[in-house]
């Protein structure tokens, strides 16, 4: 954030500040699982609502419409509540659906292990038919990244060109949770989607875990935490 004025530093700083007091307040004053992994919509709601207000700016317009999905091709990054309401959502599915999903979890996961975020270029596992079929639940990462044009996201290895205001109040807004739940003994570490909902879907034991304070999904190789010694 070198770029910006004191002034603009300030503003984003406070943000992050008012986000990680709101959301410790709130897993300090609800302690239980179920709160914990839901209060996750809230980050999602603000990040809707701060797009709706720069909708209404008048000078802005993105290029996403439906059907478009060059950005469901670069690393769905993701943190643990996330992956669990998507899990909870897709197990109700009948079972023939979710066995083919789970079939297709397996095979991005065989290709995504490891890959680092400049040389990821595999479909997310929830995109069909050029949508995605859990849109409701989308992650933070998909709700905050919104193209200023799609000619550019044609170009392989570009990133789209983004607003600036979502950009850093997002990103604000996300620093602050992490921080929140990281306080309340709950880390949000980041994951890639496909590898950590595989896991959520197969393994019933690692909510509870999560809860408990364990990192129950890899890591992003970016991020990988060292060997305890």
């Amino acid at each position: 954030m070198d770029f910006l004025t004191p002034e603009r530093r300030a503003e984003i700083r406070v943000i992050a500040e008012k986000q990680q007091k709101t959301y410790r307040q709130m897993l300090v004053a609800n302690k239980n699982k179920t709160f914990a992994i839901h209060a996750i919509r809230t980050l999602h709601g603000q990040i809707d609502a701060l797009v709706a207000t720069v909708e209404r700016r008048g000078d802005v317009r993105f290029d996403c419409k439906p059907g478009c999905s060059y950005c469901c091709h670069f690393r769905i990054e993701v943190v643990a509540p996330e992956v669990f309401i998507l899990a909870r959502r897709l197990s109700t599915l009948p079972m023939e659906r979710l066995e083919i999903l789970t079939e297709r979890l397996r095979d991005h996961v065989d290709k995504a292990q490891g890959v680092r975020r400049e040389n990821f270029s595999l479909s997310c596992p929830l995109l069909e038919d050029g949508r995605c079929s859990a849109y409701e639940d989308r992650p933070s990462i998909c709700r905050k990244y919104l193209s200023l044009d799609v000619e550019e996201c044609k170009k392989p290895g570009v990133s789209a060109p983004e607003d600036g205001e979502v950009v850093l109040k997002s990103s604000a807004l996300i620093s602050g949770t992490r921080e929140a739940y990281a306080k309340t003994k709950m880390p949000l570490h980041v994951h890639e989607l496909g590898q950590a909902l595989l896991i959520a879907l197969t393994d019933p034991s690692c909510e509870q875990r999560w809860y408990d304070g364990e990192v129950v999904f890899p890591v992003i190789p970016e991020a990988e935490m060292p060997a305890a010694s």
